[in-house]
């Protein structure tokens, strides 16, 4: 009887074990839309086979890729969503009061809506750079490596907290904070952008109303504030309808409060610090110095970026309109009403357009590769393409002594695309454009060509050959294709391989010889002046890179329009009227050489502080040409900027940029410096005297001149002399 008592008594405890193995905690993968995008490594990093319902344990990490997926903690009930390029792990389950479900979110973009109700409902969210505590809450995380950390709140409570300095905020419903931010501070959202940060985030397969505790009744919300009246103003803020949260107002109808009228007027003063700056100091144009006061309102509104450059540059009484300084003869602030309407329509418009467009200083809209970007102004980042032709051309090296609206833009559709360029809407010389197709997949085809229509106008009109010109024009043309492999804010490989060419017009005939010689043994040797660069680009986290391998031959150079084009323009113009004259002359130069080299770069942002990227072309010379400095061509650029925030270590913050090509010889020889026609250099350094006020010393180099015309060196460059001004900076 004994042993039968005690059988039953086992059989009894098999569906006790069973229950508590089925209840253990785990999160079952509910949904995904590609399971060709979506991957599962285990704690080993090992790739999980994926299926609907597939149970997943800690130390596992989900990388979405081009989809999205949905998640269900079992038992509790709580619910997640993943959005594309989006890498999360699960640390641990919560299998007591005293622990937690703890969560890492490399990059990417997530909502979670938490259970209320029984053991496992609280959470731990980390990102790299900030921690979320939550419990019982419908929430969102933003991760942008490098760039934004993002919460938001859409009910429930959130404690946000930065790591690097331990700050924490409290969030409630429609609140929002960055921990990459210039402030760490909680900002309250309008309905629109807190329904544009919950837009993909929809559920499609599990359903929020079955999440456990999510629709408290009143009598529990009472009951929760008696048992913890620390917290009673916080659940009050946060018990609200959910239209109420997002839309900033009660369920009266009445305005949210936001806090008090001092933190409303102080948040009102940061954010017109934000936008509002002004500067006064001298600067010098054309040898002249003048004095300027400038406001330069600044705005980031998603992704469009706008800066204003409001000037009053002057001699020495700035309400004397005589002594206003006119860029080329023209009053920017007559916005045509110094122009003949009725006798010359077209022309006052025009006057009128040039004025309104020589405020603006930058606007932009998305990055390179996005669906749709926009950059307009004064820009030093215009690139084409890969970068073969045009990459990080500029027309504001003497900004702002001379300032230009030039026009950068692309679009992006799934099947094709183009890019277009122009260095100044007002008096357009150098323009194209990039036309490409996907034929097969991702797979891209493109065709680019881009033409500098007056070179000869910065050429040196002293020289005899130079002045014996009717014109010249360069046509660059060229072919690429790539294939990315990963595309995404985690990891981008992209390969690519790009052939391109330059051929020069003169007086108004194309020098076809400069691509072929007739006289070559085979076609291959024929050709000549083209350049093939192949390589690979993207980012790997927070860091950006770009390797290429370079082959060009003859005269020409990978980046045509780089950095310093239109400072060596003329200079370019001179050595291929030589070329030309050498072709003519059967003589061999110093350009029929052929260059192979590896170029490698990188770019990052650290820790929210330091801005930095670096670049080198190493040429396969040998060191003894070091004494043909024109034709050794390397290439060196370093930019680096410490922001803002800065001041509160170091109490100063600044940067500067520096490229060069030819940058070895210039340490080397005897006559070449560091800066000259090959060189672009800016930078500055910023002193915070007071909350309100900067004083900033700001470096750069320019084209020296004489009455109005470049002066150039025996070499035929550009002479460059250097710019230094002292500023003071007022900000609200």
């Amino acid at each position: 009887m004994r042993k039968i008592l005690a059988i039953l008594f086992i059989l009894l405890l098999i569906p006790v074990f069973l229950s508590a193995q089925d209840t253990a905690p785990r999160a079952v993968l509910a949904y995904y839309e590609d399971e060709t995008q979506i991957e599962v490594l285990d704690s080993q990093n090992q790739n999980l086979p994926v299926s609907y319902g597939m149970s997943l344990q800690e130390g596992d990490t989900i990388r979405t890729g081009n989809t999205v997926a949905e998640l269900q903690l079992e038992p509790n009930g709580s619910i997640v969503k993943l959005s594309r390029n989006t890498v999360f792990s699960i640390d641990q389950f919560q299998t007591s009061e005293e622990s937690s479900n703890d969560f890492t979110m490399a990059a990417g973009k997530l909502r979670a809506i938490a259970s209320r109700s029984g053991i496992g409902n609280r959470y731990r969210v980390s990102t790299p750079s900030a921690v979320c505590g939550v419990r019982g809450t419908d929430f969102g995380i933003v991760a942008v490596p490098g760039s934004s950390e993002q919460a938001f709140v859409n009910e429930g409570v959130v404690e946000f907290t930065k790591t690097a300095t331990n700050e924490s905020l409290t969030l409630t419903g429609g609140m929002a904070a960055d921990a990459l931010a210039a402030t760490f501070e909680a900002i309250r959202l309008t309905q629109e952008q807190l329904q544009d940060l919950l837009e993909d985030l929809q559920f499609e397969e599990l359903d929020p109303a079955s999440v456990p505790g999510q629709e408290v009744a009143e009598e529990e919300q009472e009951e929760e504030s008696e048992e913890e009246p620390a917290e009673e103003e916080v659940v009050a803020a946060t018990d609200t309808d959910t239209s109420t949260r997002a839309t900033g107002q009660d369920s009266e109808g009445g305005a949210l409060d936001a806090g008090s009228e001092e933190e409303r007027e102080s948040a009102l003063l940061n954010a017109l610090g934000q936008i509002v700056g002004f500067e006064i100091g001298t600067i010098t144009i054309d040898g002249d110095t003048w004095s300027k006061a400038v406001v330069m309102p600044n705005f980031e509104i998603g992704k469009l970026k706008m800066g204003l450059y409001l000037p009053f540059v002057y001699k020495d009484d700035m309400f004397d309109r005589s002594q206003w300084y006119r860029p080329e003869g023209n009053d920017e602030w007559s916005f045509g009403m110094d122009q003949d309407w009725s006798g010359d329509p077209l022309g006052a418009a025009q006057d009128l357009l040039v004025d309104l467009s020589l405020k603006i200083q930058y606007l932009q809209w998305g990055e390179q590769r996005d669906p749709f970007y926009l950059k307009l102004g004064n820009l030093h980042n215009m690139t084409i393409g890969h970068g073969t032709i045009m990459k990080n051309f500029a027309n504001d090296l003497d900004f702002p002594a001379v300032r230009r609206v030039g026009v950068n833009l692309g679009v992006d559709k799934e099947r094709s695309g183009f890019e277009a360029v122009v260095n100044d809407l007002a008096r357009p010389q150098i323009f194209g454009g990039r036309y490409y197709f996907r034929p097969i997949g991702n797979f891209a085809l493109g065709f680019t060509g881009i033409t500098d229509i007056d070179p000869l106008s910065q050429a040196d009109s002293e020289n005899e050959a130079i002045a014996a010109l009717d014109s010249m024009r360069f046509f660059s043309v060229g072919a690429d294709m790539e294939l990315p492999i990963f595309e995404n804010d985690v990891i981008s490989i992209i390969p690519f391989a790009d052939v391109a060419a330059m051929v020069p017009q003169r007086d108004g005939a194309f020098e076809w010889d400069v691509l072929y010689d007739s006289d070559g043994e085979s076609f291959i040797d024929s050709i000549r002046n083209y350049g093939f660069t192949t390589g690979l680009f993207g980012n790997l986290l927070f860091v950006d890179y770009n390797l290429e391998f370079r082959y060009y031959d003859g005269m020409f150079r990978p980046n045509f329009f780089g950095t310093n084009y239109e400072r060596i323009r003329g200079t370019i113009v001179q050595e291929t009227q030589t070329y030309l004259e050498d072709l003519e002359n059967n003589v061999t130069g110093d350009y029929d050489t052929t260059v192979m080299g590896i170029f490698g770069g990188a770019h990052t942002v650290l820790f929210n502080l330091v801005d930095i990227s670096a670049g080198y072309m190493w040429p396969w010379r040998s060191l003894d040409e070091l004494n043909n400095p024109a034709a050794y061509n390397d290439e060196f650029t370093l930019s680096m900027y410490l922001q803002p925030e800065m001041a509160d270590i170091i109490k100063v913050y600044g940067g500067i940029e520096y490229s060069r090509t030819n940058f070895l010889p210039a340490l080397t020889g005897d006559e070449l410096s560091l800066f000259d026609a090959y060189t672009t250099v800016k930078g500055e350094i910023v002193y915070p005297i007071a909350p309100t006020l900067d004083i900033a010393a700001v470096v750069s180099t320019a084209v020296q001149t004489e009455d109005g015309r470049m002066v150039y060196d025996q070499y035929g460059n550009p002479k460059i002399v250097p710019n230094i001004t002292i500023e003071t900076r007022i900000h609200f």
